[in-house]
């Protein structure tokens, strides 16, 4: 449930063609990365069990500025009506879905609104990304987005992203980060700004994408930790996804513990509904190819591992190993089946837009029927990607980048530890 497609501003050298300097001296250079994101994630399969058989794409052209950065003077590369009416030409495949991604500050969501009326079965939600528009996530100026996804029952997937000090260091001189808690310093996406912003809108269903980038486990957890307050209070309907969390030098790690962390806490919550399998791509290792620098593994091959990584954890925890089976069902099909197709949480609601009442905001209600398997982390094709399985067994989805090292001792940065390609930022 989180792929991509479009361009993207990408590590270079001082020699590429059209590269750009970047006020850190460092050089970039757009490229498009699109893909077919069925053929990348099904390239390399190890079972069938990881077929993706459903995508949900967003256009990075909307979220990528003329110039790398995030300055508000600098236009996107496409904006809202033409990216998103781009796309929805571009794509043929009927098991490819599309966010449609506003641009809230430069955009009208009234215009956008028009956009999804050409195609409403193929625009089954909304993307907002804060730290590419430069506007915090509790602005105002995103209550129109969400009374349009109010209004047509569609989940909003937000890029979240927390800010963080990377300048300590461990006895390797690792860099190892702490999180910024200046209100007044903290990054657009941060998953506290997006809360404040969903808890106007208890009808829409909120994905907070990468759980928290940006820090690695400490971002993780102050994602789910908001998600817990939501869940407490009954305020906001949260949901987080997994992509480009555990990795390491741009490779799917072998001992994921934030996802198994997340998925203990929130199992013990009965809100195992709230996760969904998203990958990014093709952004990083899937669209770049940055772990060639680590593994000879094609793009596709990483994406296969990161999902046989993921569910051997689950399968060998002794306490989720049980239900290992159910929980995989989930993550990778079922919750994205129920939350952007069967839509069970729509029919609970009564009223509308900010003042909607909801009815047991935060029951999972998980439906029985039928099997999706998500394909998502995407800057890939865009963004996250989630699949919809033929069989009762899983069928998965994608992924973003890592940051190269700031210098020969520090430890290599990877996305889910700063939340930053190797220019800025992951869709």
């Amino acid at each position: 449930m989180h792929v991509h497609s479009g361009h993207w501003w990408c590590a270079a050298s001082s020699d590429t063609p059209n590269a750009v300097k970047m006020p850190n001296g460092g050089y970039a250079v757009l490229k498009d990365l699109s893909c077919d994101v069925f053929e990348l994630a099904n390239g390399a399969l190890s079972t069938q069990n990881n077929t993706v058989e459903k995508a949900i794409v967003s256009n990075l052209d909307c979220m990528v500025k003329t110039a790398p950065g995030t300055d508000k003077n600098t236009p996107f590369l496409k904006n809202e009506t033409e990216g998103n009416l781009e796309l929805l030409q571009k794509s043929t495949n009927k098991n490819e879905f599309l966010y449609a991604t506003g641009q809230p500050g430069a955009g009208n969501a009234e215009a956008l609104e028009k956009v999804i009326n050409k195609a409403p079965e193929k625009f089954v939600g909304i993307k907002l990304h804060p730290k590419q528009l430069d506007l915090p996530a509790d602005s105002p100026l995103y209550e129109p987005y969400m009374q349009l996804a109010s209004k047509n029952k569609l989940p909003v997937l937000f890029h979240s992203q927390v800010a963080a000090d990377w300048n300590t260091k461990d006895s390797q001189r690792n860099c190892i980060p702490t999180l910024i808690e200046d209100m007044s310093k903290l990054d657009a996406s941060d998953p506290s700004k997006i809360y404040t912003l969903a808890k106007k809108y208890p009808d829409v269903p909120v994905i907070m994408g990468h759980t928290g980038a940006g820090a690695g486990a400490l971002g993780h957890k102050k994602a789910l930790n908001v998600i817990l307050e939501s869940i407490k209070n009954g305020d906001a309907r949260l949901y987080c996804d997994i992509s480009w969390m555990d990795f390491q030098n741009d490779l799917p790690s072998n001992n994921p513990e934030s996802i198994i962390n997340l998925i203990k806490t929130l199992k013990q919550q009965n809100a195992l509904d709230r996760i969904l399998f998203g990958s990014d791509v093709p952004v990083g290792m899937f669209g770049e190819k940055q772990a060639s620098k680590f593994s000879n593994l094609s793009p596709s091959k990483i994406y296969d591992d990161m999902q046989n990584k993921i569910k051997a954890a689950i399968r060998n925890d002794s306490e989720l190993s049980k239900d290992a089976e159910n929980i995989i069902d989930m993550i990778f099909y079922k919750n994205a089946d129920e939350l952007f197709f069967k839509k069970g949480w729509a029919k609970e609601l009564t009223g509308d837009c900010s003042n909607s009442t909801v009815k047991n905001i935060n029951k999972p209600g998980i439906s029985k029927k039928g099997t999706v398997v998500f394909a998502g982390a995407a800057a890939i094709l865009g963004t996250a990607a989630f699949l919809i399985s033929k069989f009762k067994k899983n069928k998965a989805d994608m992924n973003p980048p890592e940051n190269k090292p700031v210098s020969g001792v520090q430890k290599l940065k990877t996305f889910a530890e700063t939340g930053h390609s190797p220019i800025y930022n992951v869709g």
